[in-house]
């Protein structure tokens, strides 16, 4: 997944496709109502003692950090969530 400073829409406004990669990380991009775009990555820290949620918003031109905490355990799912 690529973490460069582009913009994460097309010119026709809808999302790019992102290829995932568990070693570089994941992300969840959100454009909440009457705010601007941001997201949230899951990004592997270089002690391996788990991962970063990194919380950033877009600027218009790159991506400004907001909060990083430290996680230990991650769990991902598409549809309803696990029970």
């Amino acid at each position: 997944m690529a973490t460069d400073n582009k913009n994460p829409t097309d010119d026709a406004g809808t999302n790019q496709s992102l290829a995932i990669s568990l070693n570089e990380g994941i992300a969840l991009e959100f454009k909440p109502t009457g705010s601007g775009r941001q997201r949230y990555r899951i990004a592997a820290r270089d002690n391996d003692l788990g991962w970063w949620l990194v919380h950033e918003e877009w600027t218009g031109c790159t991506w400004r950090p907001v909060s990083r905490e430290p996680v230990r355990d991650v769990t991902i799912w598409g549809g309803d969530p696990p029970e």
